[in-house]
């Protein structure tokens, strides 16, 4: 079995490009297979901001106010299948 590198990462915020740049170079050393973001605070079609050539997946459950927020990012080069899931309005599990 392959070692999967997963990095969790609650960002504050990834609504500024300088930041997210900073973000994403910071990551590239480490090569991950998933970036989890907690508390993206992006909306709306801001989550696209977070594309890049390396990532297969992307999920995102984003909030209506300057909290929460999650995005989960895919590498190419994992082996990867999604199962169904349950919608959460909120952003959060209680």
């Amino acid at each position: 079995m392959a070692n999967c590198k997963i990095i969790p990462w609650n960002v504050r915020g990834l609504n500024d490009k300088v930041k997210r740049a900073l973000i994403f170079n910071y990551l590239k050393t480490y090569n991950p297979d998933i970036l989890i973001f907690q508390e993206t605070h992006l909306r709306g079609q801001k989550v696209m901001a977070l594309k890049r050539p390396w990532i297969g997946y992307a999920y995102h459950a984003p909030y209506s106010n300057y909290s929460r927020g999650v995005s989960i990012l895919v590498s190419k080069n994992l082996s990867f299948s999604w199962s169904p899931c349950t919608l959460i309005q909120e952003g959060n599990i209680p």
